[in-house]
């Protein structure tokens, strides 16, 4: 009988595990590369495999779609890639490739290109698992559950992003064998309150308003917010020349000037802060408001401890606002809690106007955990007031003439 004396089981010890790998971890070497640089991106599986063929992975630079080409195999679980910058490359966060649409995919990120990864065997046939989540998706909550036996319900994840298919793997220890028990969920993270309506350039009636609109069906109120880059302005440069043929008073051309690269900044600060010896956990959000006024139907939810790097990127992404924010985070010095910091956002083009970023931490926890109002620690600074003209012969001094006469 199976167990007993005598029996295969009892007197052989062999062990059948086909559970897939999957994708794990993706990481790299940080710091600033330029033009000829060579990058090392390191994917790593939840098991052993085997490669064959020449996969590569498809890169986002901001510029253009990049492939980084495989390497090399350090260990049984890790595959190398490496990518050579190229000229025009410019992104601060590289990532892998993402699609644009309303709900984000990175499926097709990880090319084979007809090769093969499969779990790692005397006789290789179980295909690895090479999904790839939506960029810039991080999974919250309670992702610990214990049971005995049965069901476990997992009843506060959450994905602080939009996406059309992102995979979440589960895994479970068995004691009484030694063995693992894994499972894989592909969830769709919905738009919600979210809307981008924009009318037909072609077919619209008097005063509707071309890229930008409001729908009213029933109780539900959509208030369009089209686009996704902030337009930058075309500056055109005309010179002129032309000859005459009578004499010319002299033409003296006086100019003002302003460092507008600095002149057109705006920053906010925001920080968390508990009760002395509490440790910070949990999220905030933030709403962006212009004029009190919403700007955007849903707030934005963070971690408790996010990265500067993260936060610009999130609000760039989600504001719409590409390449004209910069953050930074320190320590809340004041605050005698564990894990308080400090935020600065700063608005690198707000010559328009700002809006504010309004702070909420209902969801930190620790006792008298907190974040504060947003405050403004730098307004735009615009060249403004007036000067005067002083003849350098006679010593004459003119009115006072503003800035902008």
């Amino acid at each position: 009988l199976p167990v007993n004396s005598g029996s295969f089981g009892a007197n052989s010890d062999i062990k059948i595990d086909s559970r897939k790998p999957f994708v794990s971890l993706i990481s790299a070497t940080p710091g600033e590369y330029s033009s000829g640089d060579q990058v090392y991106i390191q994917v790593q599986f939840s098991r052993p495999v085997a490669i064959g063929g020449a996969p590569s992975l498809l890169l986002n630079t901001r510029i253009a779609e990049r492939i980084a080409k495989y390497e090399s195999q350090p260990n049984d679980q890790t595959m190398e890639f490496s990518y050579i910058v190229q000229l025009g490359d410019d992104t601060e966060g590289l990532d892998y490739w993402s699609d644009e649409g309303l709900l984000p995919s990175s499926s097709m990120s990880f090319r084979l290109n007809d090769g093969w990864i499969k779990l790692k065997g005397g006789n290789p046939v179980v295909d690895a698992d090479l999904h790839f989540n939506p960029t810039d998706g991080f999974l919250d909550g309670n992702k610990l559950v214990e049971v005995a036996e049965g069901v476990a319900l997992f009843r506060d994840l959450k994905i602080g992003q939009r996406g059309k298919d992102f995979k979440i793997w589960f895994q479970s220890y068995v004691p009484s064998t030694g063995g693992e028990l894994q499972v894989a969920e592909m969830v769709e993270i919905d738009a919600s309150a979210e809307y981008e309506v924009i009318g037909d350039l072609t077919n619209r009636d008097p005063g509707d308003l071309y890229g930008s609109a409001v729908s009213l069906y029933g109780d539900l109120l959509a208030v369009g917010a089209p686009g996704k880059l902030n337009p930058t302005p075309e500056i055109q440069v005309l010179t002129v020349f032309s000859g005459a043929s009578t004499k010319e008073s002299e033409v003296q051309i006086i100019e003002t000037s302003v460092n507008r690269i600095e002149a057109v900044k705006a920053s906010q600060e925001f920080g968390t802060c508990a009760d002395v010896g509490e440790t910070i956990h949990g999220s905030f959000t933030l709403t962006y408001t212009i004029g009190g006024v919403y700007a955007f139907a849903s707030a934005i939810e963070f971690d408790s401890d996010v990265s500067a790097d993260q936060l610009k990127l999130v609000l760039e992404h989600e504001l719409k606002l590409a390449g004209l924010i910069d953050a930074s985070k320190s320590t809340n010095s004041i605050c005698d809690s564990h894990n308080s910091w400090i935020w600065s956002v700063t608005f690198l083009d707000s010559s328009e106007g700002v809006g504010i970023l309004e702070t909420n931490g209902d969801s930190l926890t620790g006792n008298g955990a907190y974040i504060s109002q947003s405050t403004p620690a730098r307004d735009v600074d615009m060249l403004r007031g007036s000067f005067q003209l002083m003849n350098p012969y006679n010593g004459l001094v003119s009115r006072e003439i503003a800035h902008d006469a």
